[in-house]
């Protein structure tokens, strides 16, 4: 699954890597039934918050999900198209007589309507 990354996380993809089909995360273990990498990126994600100075453990990989679909229902987006973003069923309509989902165009713009003011990305003022 491709998904666009948020403006202010390009930071991400300026480190090397092996071209542009490669995973963000090359580390990530496929695993489970989907062989996804979900439960390092939760493991990643808890190592990094420790290291941020993040101690509550109601902040969490799926806390942050739901922000990010909570404010795309606030913007209006309509549930199929976050649910393509987030990786599910995007329904039986789309699903059946739509099975290649969304272009990367779109989903660029879907992802940008997600607004975090007091982020500032490293190395990036």
């Amino acid at each position: 699954r491709k998904v666009p990354i948020h403006s202010k996380l390009t930071w991400l993809l300026e480190k090397e890597r092996n071209g542009a089909d490669q995973l963000v995360w090359s580390t990530f273990q496929p695993e489970g039934t989907r062989k996804s990498g979900t439960g390092d990126a939760s493991k990643l994600f808890g190592a990094w918050k420790r290291a941020a100075g993040f101690t509550s453990r109601r902040f969490t990989f799926h806390s942050a999900r739901k922000n990010f679909v909570s404010q795309l229902e606030q913007k209006g987006v309509h549930q199929s198209e976050v649910a393509r973003v987030v990786g599910h069923e995007a329904g039986f309509t789309f699903g059946v007589y739509s099975p290649q989902g969304l272009n990367l165009v779109r989903l660029k713009e879907i992802v940008e309507l997600v607004e975090y003011p007091e982020v500032v990305s490293p190395g990036h003022g």
